[in-house]
């Protein structure tokens, strides 16, 4: 994506006189001097494209900033809630995409004389992921729902993002090992789903990032790895 765009959001530091006024916002465009690009050769999400913005003496006119002076960083943490849940759905629907596809195949393929689709051992794994798939589905549901009604939602926005990619990543694994020799192809996309739908458990957060969040939403900041404390308390 980045191999392809002309311009760029940008959040910064911003100070005057030595004093942080917080972080804003700006219009970049990728063409002006000091800015340079370059791709990642990522493993998965090939098509989407990731790259690295190198800014060197790089100057912006007041006209390239977007919204108040210091009011970007409460929008990108907001924006956080809104996009987990989504990026969860991704990982959510390249899974379920790869459950329908393997009980289809073992449906048809045959072992010792009956489908694969009869042995516990192949339809036990699909029904697991089944169901996992569709309690991190509506999770997700949740915690859009939630934004949608203008309510606190940054809880289950994390936990919609820690747990939809990893069932989904789960889920996947299983469909590519019920394939057998064929799953580990790159004829089925098997392979191609696996690598794309861990990016997704990248993406936003980390699982451990959404677990902080989930601790301090639900428990209290005194849950923050990070929560400064007074000498006395040390």
């Amino acid at each position: 994506m980045l191999a392809h765009a002309e311009a760029m959001l940008v959040t910064a530091q911003t100070k005057r006189d030595g004093v942080s006024l917080g972080v804003s916002g700006f219009l970049v465009d990728l063409s002006a001097d000091g800015i340079a690009t370059s791709g990642i050769p990522d493993t998965g999400w090939r098509p989407m494209g990731r790259g690295i913005v190198h800014f060197d003496d790089v100057r912006m006119p007041a006209s390239a900033r977007i919204g108040a002076e210091g009011a970007a960083f409460r929008s990108v943490l907001a924006g956080f809630d809104f996009t987990r849940p989504l990026l969860a759905l991704t990982g959510i629907g390249c899974a379920q995409a790869c459950v329908d596809q393997t009980a289809r195949y073992v449906a048809d393929r045959e072992a010792f004389g009956a489908p694969l689709a009869s042995f516990e051992g192949v339809s036990f794994p699909l029904a697991e992921h089944s169901t996992t798939l569709e309690a991190a589905r509506l999770l997700c549901y949740a915690a859009l729902w939630l934004r949608d009604q203008q309510r606190p939602h940054s809880a289950e926005a994390s936990m919609s993002k820690w747990y939809g990619p990893l069932v989904a990543s789960a889920a996947v694994k299983d469909c590519l090992l019920l394939h057998g020799h064929y799953g580990y192809a790159k004829e089925f996309g098997l392979e191609q789903r696996l690598r794309d739908v861990m990016a997704v458990e990248i993406a936003d957060g980390t699982a451990q990032v959404q677990k902080i969040v989930i601790a301090r939403e639900r428990f209290g900041r005194d849950f923050l790895p990070y929560r400064t404390r007074p000498a006395a308390d040390r």
